[in-house]
């Protein structure tokens, strides 16, 4: 504190509860016979009916220039493996002389509308069993903006609170900036932690034995925030009681 009045420095925080702008569903075709050529061919074939049905759905395969259409999918790893059972005479795990084939896939809808469907054509595929259902936020969603805003709004609240409890008042803006920027020996000034999404996630079993009706898909709220630090210059201070 100076003649020319106080320096506050205080942390504005915000959230918000945004539609997510994509569903991402993770799961894998596993299919179980007695050589390995057999189960690689089993699970080939469980891939290619999923995918031309998600291909009457409108999907497409994955790639950098289709990243953004409505509906994608990608397989992104295959193997194999013998299958053992626990032996309690031996009382170790043994191998069976099966072998399981494993693929893993990737679902990723933009266009939300079409989730009903979409949860339809995987219902019916019993090699295909769901592990994950991630709902996500944008970069360019334009909650970000909206809460980055309510965040500095929060801070300035907050100096007007401490410049009254001074007996002064707010004069000026001194920096504002990301969380941690604002610290004593920062390692690096020009970059500082990016707000990020609360993904709420849905992580139902995996669909073995499809029931009459498929599992719904249901679009979860996301929660979006932001903390801001900011430096403000007060008038001086009188601290009257």
């Amino acid at each position: 504190m100076d003649g020319e009045g106080a320096v506050l420095t205080v942390r504005g925080e915000a959230t918000r509860r945004v539609a997510p702008d994509v569903a991402v569903v993770t799961g894998s075709i596993v299919v179980n016979e007695s050589s390995r050529a057999e189960a690689m061919a089993g699970a080939a074939a469980a891939q290619g009916r999923l995918t031309d049905e998600l291909s009457r759905l409108g999907a497409v395969p994955r790639t950098v220039e289709t990243e953004d259409s409505p509906l994608t999918w990608s397989a992104f790893s295959t193997s194999t493996q013998a299958e053992t059972r626990y032996n309690p005479g031996t009382q170790r795990w043994e191998e069976t002389g099966r072998v399981i084939a494993t693929v893993r896939l990737r679902l990723a809808a933009r266009d939300l509308s079409r989730l009903k469907d979409l949860s339809a054509a995987l219902a019916h595929h019993e090699k295909l069993d769901i592990h994950h259902i991630s709902w996500l936020v944008d970069d360019e969603n334009p909650g970000w903006s909206a809460v980055r805003r309510d965040a500095i709004q929060a801070a300035v609240r907050r100096a007007h609170d401490y410049a009254a409890a001074l007996g002064a008042r707010l004069v000026a803006v001194e920096q504002v900036a990301d969380t941690g920027l604002l610290e004593e020996g920062h390692p690096d000034r020009s970059r500082g932690p990016e707000p990020m999404a609360l993904a709420a996630r849905a992580a139902p079993g995996p669909i073995d034995d499809a029931p009459d009706e498929a599992p719904s898909l249901d679009p979860v709220p996301q929660e979006v925030w932001a903390v801001v630090e900011a430096r403000f210059r007060s008038s001086p201070a009188t601290l009257a009681d």
